[in-house]
């Protein structure tokens, strides 16, 4: 998508003759909030689960070189004026007080977004005496959402689930940070209730869902209920645990596998790995037969 794999709301920075320094700050993950529990009389601490993050925050360092972004100096401008030029067309691309989106493009051509905003100066350090002229610049960025994110949507189901029944969300595999911006669409039943086992984390609706009908939760939303096929949704039959975002779904542990390592190793045609798979998660109800239950939204990361 990008030159140097790197857009500022949907700019290729490469466009201003700019250059990433490192890409070591994208691999920045946001602290835990809270701590364990200090018990008196007992060594260390006693484990506090299910913590949640902190906003995110790291310094972008880009390099930009005084002239066009195809490497020349137009007649009649110099290298000095061209950096000038570029420095305060990049410095416009970060308004102060304004969200803006960052899209890190990976090796492997997948885009993932972070929404951030410029929390400090942006430090400009010049050496006109190089030739070209270049000038280094630290932009630092505080990330509010705490996570970067899938810009396409993730999707598992729709899963037909006897109550109790469990299943991998096999379309979340290899997110790494909570997920929750998600919509939650419960097929025709009785009594729904969708939970993370490992989490406890759970939404339920205690009501019925009739023939034709479905309930849609959308989690970021602030009225999150929607019925379709005539269904009337009652917020008093709405219960939660855990987020204030009604649901949401942690990162699986990674389990034991292995990658292809051929030309890696001499002789060796695997080399030992790990994969993280899908949350998995539980449907219980009062249907009597099965009811189905989709889930949907962006993956999310601790780092890109």
């Amino acid at each position: 998508m990008t030159t140097w794999g790197l857009a500022v709301d949907g700019v290729d920075v490469g466009e201003y003759a700019a250059i990433p320094d490192s890409l070591a700050p994208f691999m920045t993950a946001p602290a835990p909030r809270g701590r364990n529990l200090v018990v008196a009389g007992r060594h260390g601490e006693a484990h506090i689960p299910r913590k949640f993050y902190e906003a995110n925050s790291f310094v972008l360092l880009l390099w930009v070189k005084g002239a066009l972004p195809n490497g020349t100096v137009p007649p009649g401008s110099s290298d000095r004026a061209e950096l000038y030029a570029r420095a305060d067309e990049l410095v416009s691309l970060f308004p102060i007080g304004k969200l803006v989106t960052l899209d890190r493009t990976l090796p492997a051509a997948a885009v993932r977004r972070a929404l951030v905003e410029v929390t400090h100066v942006i430090d400009f350090k010049r050496d006109l005496g190089w030739k070209p002229v270049y000038a280094k610049v630290a932009i630092s960025l505080a990330m509010p959402g705490a996570f970067w994110f899938d810009i396409s949507t993730a999707t598992s189901g729709p899963h037909a689930l006897a109550t109790g029944g469990t299943v991998q969300l096999a379309g979340f595999a290899g997110a790494t940070a909570p997920m929750d911006e998600l919509v939650v669409t419960f097929g025709p039943g009785n009594n729904p209730k969708l939970s993370q086992p490992s989490t406890g984390f759970f939404v339920a609706y205690d009501g019925v869902i009739g023939s034709g009908q479905s309930l849609i939760l959308n989690t970021a939303s602030s009225t999150p209920l929607v019925g379709t096929g005539g269904l009337v949704v009652g917020y008093s039959k709405l219960r939660y645990s855990g987020s204030s975002r009604f649901f949401e779904l942690r990162p699986q542990p990674s389990a034991a596998g292995t990658f292809p390592g051929a030309g890696l190793y001499p002789g060796a045609g695997t080399f030992p790995g790990s994969v993280a798979p899908g949350p998995t998660v539980s449907l219980t109800h009062t249907t009597g037969g099965t009811m189905t239950v989709t889930v949907a939204g962006p993956r999310k990361y601790l780092t890109s």
